[in-house]
């Protein structure tokens, strides 16, 4: 039994119903409250957990365990740096350079994963009330854009925890996330349930575009 995939459903199951409240779009990325730190300090814990088994998964050495090493073990020894997840369009309303997400983009490059990874970053703050000022600290945070692209982070590990082959991603149903593919002509598509088959649907030119363009392609 897989307990952190079961912890990601109950997470991503809250998100949507908060997605009731609040429109998802992107002007309301900012949007910030008690449930959202919540729901984002939660998944940023959860981030630890599974990276830590994910990365005894993957025979990491047993010495200097530490949040950061066992994230740059993993990108080393995995492919969730250079995956780019698509943010489904039924989750709300988001440009399509919005919706190419890369959840660890610059934690391996940097000697410290806060000064280029935002969600890390944000975690620590809120965390630890950087601003002194629970409030100011939430309205800088604890916002729907962190809340989302942490949970990318999180939906990542567990694609890749799940897999049986940890040191690639495998996708895992995701109302929010699609893990998106490249052929060997450079073309980039995503796995979609069509009528109960598994389909390739290959991304629109704009999209096909922006990840071209992308530094981690």
């Amino acid at each position: 039994m897989n307990l952190h995939k079961q912890i990601y459903q109950e997470i991503e199951k809250e998100i949507s119903e908060l997605s009731f409240n609040i429109f998802f779009t992107e002007d309301q990325l900012s949007v910030y409250s008690n449930r959202i730190s919540k729901l984002f300090m939660d998944i940023s814990n959860e981030i630890e957990s599974v990276s830590l088994v994910l990365y005894k998964k993957l025979s990491g050495p047993r010495d200097k365990i530490s949040y950061r090493n066992c994230i740059r073990y993993i990108e080393a020894h995995s492919s969730v740096d250079s995956i780019p997840l698509l943010l489904n369009a039924n989750c709300g309303n988001f440009s399509p350079r919005e919706r190419i997400l890369y959840p660890f983009d610059g934690w391996e490059r940097s000697e410290s994963p806060s000064r280029s990874c935002g969600w890390y970053l944000a975690y620590q703050y809120l965390k630890h009330d950087k601003e002194k000022d629970k409030i100011l600290s939430m309205r800088k945070y604890g916002t729907l854009h962190y809340l989302l692209t942490s949970l990318s982070a999180l939906y990542l590990l567990n694609c890749c925890y799940s897999s049986d082959d940890s040191s690639k991603c495998s996708s895992m149903g995701s109302c929010f996330f699609t893990p998106v593919l490249k052929n060997p002509d450079g073309e980039y598509y995503v796995w979609k349930d069509v009528e109960r088959a598994m389909t390739c649907v290959y991304l629109a030119d704009e999209l096909q575009t922006i990840l071209r363009q992308s530094p981690n392609n």
